[in-house]
């Protein structure tokens, strides 16, 4: 939702450097200690800018674990990891589960070093939120000792009624597919609870 008239909002955007290619990701050497979408995000203007903007803020927050990087230039504000989940975990999932085989090789090669990262996270951010307990669990297994709150995602769907006609299923996904083992992953979770739902609404319900 949009912040209140009188809170002011600055926006300030940066150019994303320019997207590896599978080649270079394949090619790449497998010590990298860089989780590859982490090098990808990777910017000395970004860096700059969080530098600069965030001087005179109390808190600091960092979505997405490519983001978590520019915390370490940020000194005197709260850092906080704003986590949508463990990404090491949708990995693993996604290396067993489903996908093409690139896709499947991306996940299996990245999941480890993805991991070792979500392991420093303390040197990175004071505080991890997560949106639910599971998250919280699998992070707090990770960062031992690292200050971690779920703060649960809340849609207030009587503002959603128009969307559906009364009698309809409502099925809803809300979050980011920017990042593509999202994709893979909001489709499995699909498939996984096709069966659930075909137990309560028929199937041509769901059409």
């Amino acid at each position: 939702s949009a912040p209140p008239p009188e809170v002011p909002v600055e926006v300030e955007t940066v150019e994303p450097p320019a997207e590896g290619t599978a080649t270079a990701w394949l090619s790449r050497d497998d010590a990298d200690d860089l989780p590859w979408h982490v090098q990808q995000r990777t910017s000395e203007a970004m860096a700059k800018v969080i530098a600069s903007r965030s001087i005179d803020a109390d808190v600091v927050i960092a979505t997405k674990l490519s983001m978590v990087q520019y915390l370490a230039g940020v000194d005197g504000p709260l850092r906080v990891y704003d986590a949508l989940d463990v990404e090491s975990q949708a990995l693993d999932q996604i290396a067993r589960l489903r996908g093409s085989a690139l896709t499947r090789l991306h996940a299996a090669r990245e999941k480890d070093v993805v991991e070792r990262y979500e392991r420093q996270l303390g040197e990175f951010a004071d505080l991890i939120t997560t949106v639910t307990d599971a998250d919280a669990a699998g992070l707090a297994e990770l960062s031992p000792g690292m200050p971690i709150h779920t703060v649960p995602i809340g849609v207030e769907a009587d503002r959603y009624d128009l969307l559906w006609a009364p009698g309809e299923p409502r099925i809803a996904f809300f979050g980011d597919l920017g990042w593509p083992p999202n994709e893979d992953a909001a489709l499995l979770s699909a498939e996984l609870r096709q069966t659930t739902l075909e137990a309560v609404v028929s199937r041509e319900a769901l059409r």
